[in-house]
């Protein structure tokens, strides 16, 4: 077989990253009809974020009051209205995306602000479909089919959980003593909204009170493979944390839906 020549290899090659790049370019401006309108249901969905920002921004200003859970919605996340019940009696309620509250002004002033530059130790209290939801004028090309699965993914939640801190009472995350034996409890006061994603009306309001334990265990001090079952003491501390959260949000639901608070590691 005769060897084929620099030359030869190189144009090869050469045409290969051509080929690459040309596909590349044609992939990269996707379907411009499809992506308009995606990006009008984004624009949609945006206002109605605005709109719950907005609103409880003013009950909170105002004072806001506890507003039980009623029935109708109650049946709506339990998937026992037969309107509202999903094709399949085996497909579980898709879970509650939360969202902490003070970053839902990304959705009202998007066109002017970096998406991720507002770092708050709280940015975990953020779903994960909500938190990954970028700028609507994004130019990348495979962005817009990830915005319409996060959206849609939200929206099967039905609602939509806002995590309020208090205005005036301080908030803070469990802090691992220099010792690594004691600990400062971590608290948090606040509220909690519950917003229709049909509409962004408010349909459900509770004062949210969450303290650490006064104890948490740990396993450390374990030689050879047993070490492999210590438990980190700022991990147990935060998890206990973490732990205490998801109760005390998911407690009003009865059981009748779930909400996520997976946005992000404490750690």
């Amino acid at each position: 077989m005769k060897a084929m020549s620099k030359a030869r290899l190189f144009e090869i090659g050469l045409g290969a990253c051509i080929s690459f790049f040309v596909l590349l370019a044609w992939a990269s401006k996707g379907d411009p009809e499809k992506d308009n309108k995606i990006k009008k249901e984004a624009i949609d969905f945006y206002s109605m974020m605005s709109k719950i920002y907005d609103d409880v921004n003013a009950r909170i200003a105002a004072g806001p009051q506890q507003i039980e859970l009623s029935d109708e919605i109650a049946k709506m996340l339990a998937n026992t209205d037969p309107a509202q019940a999903p094709v399949s009696n085996t497909e579980p309620q898709p879970d509650i995306q939360s969202v902490y509250h003070p970053l839902l002004k990304r959705f009202s002033v998007q066109d002017t602000i970096e998406w991720n530059n507002n770092y708050t130790p709280w940015e975990w209290l953020t779903g994960p479909l909500v938190e990954g939801i970028g700028n609507v004028n994004s130019s990348k090309f495979y962005y817009y089919d990830d915005m319409a699965y996060r959206i849609d993914k939200i929206r099967k939640g039905k609602l939509l959980a806002i995590i309020t801190p208090s205005v005036t009472e301080s908030c803070n995350m469990p802090v691992l003593g220099e010792d690594k034996t004691s600990f400062t409890s971590g608290n948090f006061s606040g509220w909690l909204f519950l917003a229709n994603l049909t509409d962004g009306t408010i349909v459900a309001a509770y004062p949210l009170q969450v303290q650490s334990s006064t104890m948490v265990e740990f396993r450390s001090g374990g030689m050879g493979i047993a070490k492999l079952f210590d438990t980190n003491p700022e991990e147990a501390v935060k998890v206990d944390f973490q732990d205490k959260f998801n109760n005390a949000v998911n407690a009003p639901l009865m059981g009748k839906g779930r909400i996520t608070l997976e946005g992000g590691s404490l750690f």
